[in-house]
């Protein structure tokens, strides 16, 4: 069940796509399944950023995972709004409290 959260996951923060006429996705995301927690590393590549106000995190049956601990994000302005946006861009890490009910072993 952690291959099935982490292939929707990739799908849901990097935009992922099965469209061929999408590019691929520069990032690299890394989840990690613990006792109680789920850590996910996002890899940012120079010159790109994830925005702060699009991270979420579900399970593949699209229960939403709350409670996330991210850093905090930095806040530059957005060169095609031109807006300021809370992005993140460099790796980081978010730790996140497995719920209760998900299906798997997280150990």
């Amino acid at each position: 069940m952690l291959r099935g959260f982490t292939i929707l996951f990739l799908a849901l923060v990097t935009g992922l796509s099965a469209r061929a006429d999408r590019p691929r996705s520069p990032f690299g995301v890394e989840v990690t399944a613990g006792t109680g927690s789920v850590q996910v590393r996002f890899a940012v590549p120079a010159g790109c950023v994830l925005y702060a106000d699009r991270l979420h995190f579900e399970t593949a049956d699209g229960t939403e995972l709350t409670g996330a601990s991210l850093p905090a994000p930095q806040t530059k302005l957005d060169a095609v709004t031109g807006h300021e946006k809370k992005v993140y861009g460099a790796d980081f890490a978010a730790e996140l409290p497995s719920p209760a009910n998900f299906p798997g072993n997280w150990r």
